[in-house]
């Protein structure tokens, strides 16, 4: 993993998002369009962050725009970012 700080990326296109976990605002980028997970098509929110913003991040909530997403899957990426598969209510 990398040594430098990854949250500089997320600066111009990212969201703040709310996170259940610490209680605190994590920065990254939400998409809620097409993707394709694991070599499945599909369609659903998706959080890409710094990983260590968002320990044991499955089950716990996320709130973006004023809407509150439970992360279903995290997947990280090995470079210290976590591709976070939401759900919405």
């Amino acid at each position: 993993m990398f040594s430098e700080n990854l949250r500089g990326f997320f600066a111009d296109f990212g969201v703040d998002a709310a996170f259940s976990g610490t209680g605190s605002v994590v920065r990254g980028i939400f998409d809620n369009g097409y993707v394709e997970v694991q070599g499945v098509a599909t369609r659903g929110p998706l959080f890409r962050c710094v990983e260590a913003e968002v320990p044991d991040a499955v089950g716990k909530t996320l709130q973006i725009d004023g809407r509150t997403y439970t992360i279903r899957n995290a997947e990280p990426d090995g470079t210290g970012l976590a591709l976070l598969q939401l759900e919405a209510p």
